[in-house]
């Protein structure tokens, strides 16, 4: 009710700019993408419907979809807000000994694939789902009295979002903490749940599609198609030296493209590897090299790439044609606009001599 009594005098194109870059600010503090997106999509369902944007109207869609892939299409320019750019930071440690910090993650890529494509998705959004807030007046909502149960539900959100963001220092997994405070909320002496919430009223949908993404993944890295598939992408391209330009559209467009096989988690275990042969081929830094696959991996073709994306889709209501309109036109957007702003950030910069 507060929240949405502040964005009440807000236009539409206003609100879908506040929740999307309010969400990519929780990745900042929050490691788990999926936890994010299952609270922040709930609550700007609550906001949609407090500002007059009821089921059935594109600016309820729209709002969600904000906060939903506003938390984890931009946020893949914050290090640990996103699955495969832990993945890369673990598989580069492993591979060379060379730490990714949360500081240096943030200038190198925040600017461009946080800040910017947050603004990309923005315009998206509003493109694909038009709408207006309602002429006729309305008065701003009132909140009702809060009872024990709905305190109880926001002492463990306050809660769980606390052990979330501080996982660093006492290594209990966001799984671990999620399950249980699932636990907690199910148990029927609390009544923090309806007595029927698993009948029925939970689509396992989205589990079973996350798991099948997340298998894919493994079979491709354990057996080492994934390796001979990206082998045979650098060989196609033939990177050469002293083509700076060419040779990061070359990484890039590698990543992304393994990403299609072996997932966006995925992908950065097969891409680590073979980073010290590009930086050799290339004469760039190795560093330089990991950095532009993490700016390829962020570039997700279709939605099943990412296990969060089918989490966000489920959540909203997406429909999978209005899904991959989506992933498909962010990431032609993030190719054509921000691999040359990248780029030229870096060069900015000295990253790139």
């Amino acid at each position: 009710g507060g929240v949405a009594g502040a964005l009440f005098s807000l236009s539409y194109v206003k609100i879908l700019i506040v929740v999307t870059y309010a969400s990519l600010a929780v990745g900042l503090f929050m490691p788990a993408t999926v936890s994010r997106i299952a609270i922040l999509v709930p609550i700007a369902l609550a906001i949609a419907d407090r500002l007059g944007f009821h089921e059935g109207r594109p600016g309820r869609r729209g709002i969600a979809l904000a906060a939903g892939i506003g938390t984890f299409l931009p946020g893949a320019g914050i290090l640990p807000a996103n699955l495969p750019n832990v993945v890369m930071a673990g598989a580069t440690e492993t591979a060379y000994g060379i730490q990714f910090t949360y500081g240096k993650f943030l200038l190198w890529h925040f600017p461009v694939t946080g800040l910017l494509k947050a603004a990309m998705l923005v315009c998206f959004l509003a493109l694909m789902y038009p709408d207006k807030r309602d002429e006729t007046p309305m008065a701003p909502p009132e909140q009702a009295p809060i009872n024990i149960q709905q305190r109880l539900l926001q002492f463990l959100l306050i809660a769980t979002v606390c052990l979330w963001s501080t996982d660093f220092l006492h290594r209990i997994a966001p799984g671990y903490i999620s399950l249980m405070v699932a636990v907690v909320i199910l148990m029927p002496a609390l009544k923090l749940s309806p007595g029927d919430a698993l009948h029925g009223k939970v689509n396992m949908t989205p589990f079973f599609q996350v798991v099948g993404i997340l298998a894919i993944g493994g079979v491709v890295q354990h057996s080492g198609l994934g390796v001979h598939i990206a082998q045979a992408l650098i060989d196609v391209t033939a990177p050469k030296p002293d083509q700076v330009g060419t040779n990061f559209a070359i990484v890039a467009g590698i990543s992304s493209l393994l990403c299609f096989v072996a997932t966006g988690p995925g992908a950065p275990v097969v891409l680590a590897p073979l980073a010290q042969d590009l930086a050799t081929a290339m004469g760039l830094p190795l560093f330089t090299v990991l950095n532009m696959m993490v700016f390829g991996v962020s570039i997700q073709l279709l939605p099943y790439v990412a296990p969060p994306f089918i989490v966000a889709m489920s959540l909203t209501g997406t429909s999978m044609r209005d899904g991959v309109r989506l992933c498909v036109g962010m990431a032609v957007l993030s190719a054509v606009l921000l691999g040359p702003l990248t780029f030229l950030w870096w060069k900015i910069l000295g990253f790139l001599g």
